[in-house]
């Protein structure tokens, strides 16, 4: 088989070398009858190219398919040879598992472009192009967004943003800390009701003649029963001072948030203001 490959390759090439004169000639006429036989040196180009895909040179066996397709004249006649050539051409590249190159899509579009007139009665001619769309090159893929690489927003932006975040944690302070303060100072005060008012536990000791050291079981309850809203008292007053000191700190902080907001509002509009040249002077231009 190899031999049998070996001579059509040397007669094609003997075919080629007799055939290229040293002065460029016209290409071959179309021949008058319809079913002529393809040009010689296209057959015997084919002939090659049939034992090379047979031997599995796929590579050379593709070249061989290409160079007969394009011995043929552009003609209606021998429309199926070069469609059937073309698409073995195609099919022996494919075998090498090789990435397409420019050649080979510039050869398929030359056919395509030659078949044109006979595509709608050339069954075949789907194949045609959807092997040029297999063969066409895969777009490159956008690159992905590296993390580091996304643009820092502005200053002003960075500056509303924390005055934004600034201003609602500050009135979450606010109310939080006005809440607390304020359930736990009227706890107090009823405490301290509870023990000096009419009535009261120290109204109660001195009714039950428990002044001074004077001992007896009524006036120890009495006494531990006033120690005990003492210190109840005392609780109340501490967590009422922790709250309205959390809602002092959150008014700072929405303060504080307010008046950054407003900053960057103002820093942006005055970004947002050109000094453009004109004839006699300047203008300004932006947004307010």
């Amino acid at each position: 088989m190899r031999g049998r490959a070996f001579v059509h390759a040397l007669s094609a090439a003997l075919v080629l070398s007799w055939s290229t004169p040293a002065v460029a000639l016209a290409p071959p006429r179309c021949p008058k009858k319809a079913d002529a036989a393809p040009p010689a040196e296209a057959l015997e180009l084919k002939n090659v190219a049939q034992d090379m895909r047979s031997a599995e040179a796929w590579q050379k066996a593709s070249r061989y398919f290409r160079d007969a397709a394009r011995a043929l004249p552009a003609c209606s006649t021998f429309a199926d040879e070069r469609l059937r050539w073309t698409l073995w051409a195609i099919e022996a590249f494919e075998h090498t598992r090789a990435p397409a190159d420019d050649e080979l899509r510039g050869f398929v579009d030359e056919q395509i472009e030659v078949l044109a007139p006979e595509a709608d009665r050339l069954a075949d001619h789907s194949q045609l192009l959807a092997a040029r769309e297999r063969l066409a090159p895969a777009p490159a893929a956008e690159p992905e967004p590296v993390p580091g690489d996304r643009p820092s927003p502005p200053p002003a932006s960075r500056g509303r943003n924390l005055g934004i975040g600034l201003a609602v944690s500050g009135g979450v302070l606010l109310v939080a800390g006005a809440v607390v303060g304020g359930v736990f100072a009227a706890r107090a005060r009823g405490l301290a009701d509870e023990l000096n008012g009419a009535g009261g536990r120290y109204d109660q000791l001195a009714a039950a003649g428990c002044n001074g050291m004077a001992a007896g079981s009524e006036c120890d309850g009495l006494r531990g029963g006033i120690a005990e809203l003492r210190d109840d008292g005392r609780r109340a007053n501490t967590i009422a001072v922790v709250g309205i000191s959390l809602a002092v700190v959150g008014v700072a902080l929405a303060a504080t948030g307010i008046g950054l907001t407003l900053r960057a509002r103002k820093d942006r509009r005055a970004a947002a203001v050109r000094a453009l040249p004109q004839w006699g002077g300047l203008v300004l231009s932006g947004q307010f």
